[in-house]
Order: structure tokens, then sequence, then C-alpha cells
């Protein structure tokens, strides 16, 4: 399997033990709790859009790794087409949920800059860590999985707005 489909994605989520809290209470079901299914929501629709014709040239690409039919956001982009389809399949995200979902992209993202600083790293220091990484992408590749990130912003002080801050000289 390497392109999920809608009721398998939910059923893998439902198979698993989450570990989120909101206000202090764990989330039970995170394909039916306020705080997180429409967030659940909008990843099953990039299920959908990819097994739907008018969608799925966007939504799936061919795997540099296995030649195989795989989610978009699984890929590697090695191309100037590659990086433009990212920016395709971000716009239809935003047609078919009307919202950004931003966690997606940015695992994607993610995945793509571990592979060229473990290249650079490896090249560097004679480590595996690409061949290792190789590894988990296969797996995730293989399993269809959705590959969620998080971008930080470091404040400083918390109490204050960013526009606020102090500004470093």
């Amino acid at each position: 399997m390497t392109v999920r489909t809608r009721k398998k994605y939910l059923q893998a989520l439902g198979a698993l033990r989450p570990n989120i809290y909101k206000f202090g209470k764990l989330i039970e079901d995170v394909t039916t709790h306020p705080a997180t299914r429409r967030t659940v929501e909008s990843h099953a629709r990039s299920f959908d859009a990819a097994h739907d014709r008018k969608w799925a040239g966007i939504f799936t690409t061919k795997s540099y790794l296995t030649d195989r039919r795989i989610l978009r956001v699984n890929s590697l982009m090695q191309t100037q087409e590659d990086v433009i389809s990212n920016a395709r399949l971000k716009r239809a995200m935003y047609r078919l949920t009307g919202t950004c979902t931003g966690g997606l992209c940015v695992g994607w993202n993610c995945q793509n800059t571990l592979w060229n600083v473990t290249y650079e790293v490896d090249q560097e220091y004679g480590t595996s860590y690409q061949a290792r990484l190789k590894k988990w992408l296969l797996g995730a590749e293989e399993k269809g999985l959705v590959v969620a990130g998080a971008l930080t912003d470091a404040k400083g002080d918390r109490s204050r707005k960013p526009s606020q801050q102090a500004q470093p000289q």
C-alpha cells in the first residue's frame, strides 16, 4: 500500500493510543474531538483527492526511491517541477479544505530538509544518517503515512506580542 484511502487513514488513527491533551484532558479520539477533528478531516480530504481523477496528479507522484505511486507529501523534491507541484498541492488543499494544513506541509518540508542535511553531515563526518532516513522514508511511503510537523517561534518574553519584543542589534 502506498496511497491510503480515507477509510484506511481513519482506521489507522483509531488504532492509535493518543497522548494528546487539551486543557489538561486526554483527547481519546482525535477523529471526533473538537480540537482535532478538523485537522483530521482536512488530511482525510487529501486521501480522497489522491483517489479522485481530477486531483490525483496533484496529490500523488512517483517516488524517486521506489518508482511507485505515493502521496506527494511523502516525496522528495528533486526538480524545479517538484517545487512547483508543492505550491499546486497547497493551493488545492486550500480549495478543498478552506484553510491551511500547515502541519502536513511542515512535515513534508522537514523530510526534504533532512534529506539534504543528512547528506551534508554524512559527507563531512562519514556518518550514515541519510541511509537511516532513507529507510524511514521508505517505511512512510509503504505505509502511506501523513507526517506532520510544527514550527515554533521563539519570542523571548512570552507575555509580549512579537511587535512588542526588544529588537536585537
